[in-house]
């Protein structure tokens, strides 16, 4: 365990750079209670209370990111063989703090040091929050690279499950290819809409850019004490047993709306990722664990070489 600090003695530590990526695992820790991925801080961390307006979520994404851009200079001062570049913007199935020994597709990517990868992909972010805040366009801007990777919409729909928008109170008499609501229906196709939005900037200014979309992979509802998924669903009334069958409905119908938006694009090729975890762990109901991720990494790259 580190030794605990003050809240000053962190902020400028964490400002200053002085504390080592290793060890924030000692300080922060997923908030069970958010229905996303969000870091706060551990009960017994520091000595005393971080103002309320303190978002440490945003100051750790802030401090990796410029650990990642130097750690990328690095490595392309020392590549003597010129390598493929890829940027990477999305959520968590891209981008997990890896100090707390979570490592996603993106993630790997890099560690494996194949690829020249920007990820500027978090943890927690929606689809909504990724358009608007267009990172990706300006790092392919910057960097001009052989590859744009793209994850997104799966924290959309979680917002909802987690609101008891989108998914109707159990019945049943109710099928299980029948639980989305209006509102879940509307917010596949807002997905859709804001996949189209999005490719459609990219490809009207990189027009040759080769760009992947996947589509998440089943979830496990009841894994990890269903904390992001089983919660809601249980709230909801719905049974253990009709939890998987009903999610997976779910998921066959986000997956099918990402890979029509990205069908339709000759640059934009679509990763199917359903099942392809099956045989791996997951540490959550909704992440696969490292092992999984790193398949799925693998995947990513064959893919890439083969385009």
């Amino acid at each position: 365990m580190a030794r605990r600090l003050s809240f000053t003695e962190f902020r400028e530590a964490l400002e200053q750079r002085l504390l080592p990526p290793e060890i924030l695992g000692d300080y922060v820790e997923f908030d069970s209670d958010s229905p996303i991925l969000r870091l706060i801080f551990r009960s017994d961390a520091l000595l005393d209370n971080p103002p309320e307006d303190y978002d440490v979520d945003s100051a750790i994404y802030q401090f990796l990111q410029q650990l990642e851009i130097e750690e990328t200079l690095q490595l392309e001062k020392l590549t003597f063989v010129a390598q493929k570049s890829v940027v990477a913007d999305g959520d968590s199935w891209f981008n997990l703090p890896v100090f707390l020994r979570r490592v996603a597709i993106a993630n790997w990517i890099s560690l494996n040091r194949r690829f020249q990868m920007r990820n500027v992909a978090r943890w927690g972010y929606t689809l909504k929050q990724i358009l608007e805040e267009k990172r990706y366009i300006t790092e392919i801007r910057d960097r001009r690279p052989d590859y744009f990777m793209l994850s997104g919409g799966g924290n959309d729909l979680q917002q909802g499950l987690a609101n008891g928008a989108y998914i109707h109170q159990y019945d049943p008499n109710r099928p299980v290819d029948q639980y989305l609501t209006v509102d879940g229906e509307a917010a596949l196709i807002e997905i859709g809409n804001n996949y189209r939005k999005l490719l459609n900037e990219v490809v009207s200014e990189f027009p040759s850019l080769k760009i992947l979309t996947h589509g998440y992979d089943y979830p496990r509802p009841l894994v990890g004490g269903g904390k992001f998924i089983g919660k809601y669903l249980r709230q909801l009334g719905i049974p253990d047993n009709l939890m998987t069958p009903i999610m997976n409905d779910v998921l066959d119908k986000l997956n099918k709306i990402i890979k029509d938006v990205s069908d339709q694009y000759s640059t934009v090729h679509f990763l199917d990722c359903l099942n392809f975890t099956q045989r791996y762990t997951w540490f959550d109901d909704m992440h696969p664990s490292n092992d999984g991720f790193r398949a799925l990494a693998n995947k990513f790259e064959a893919e890439m070489n083969r385009i």
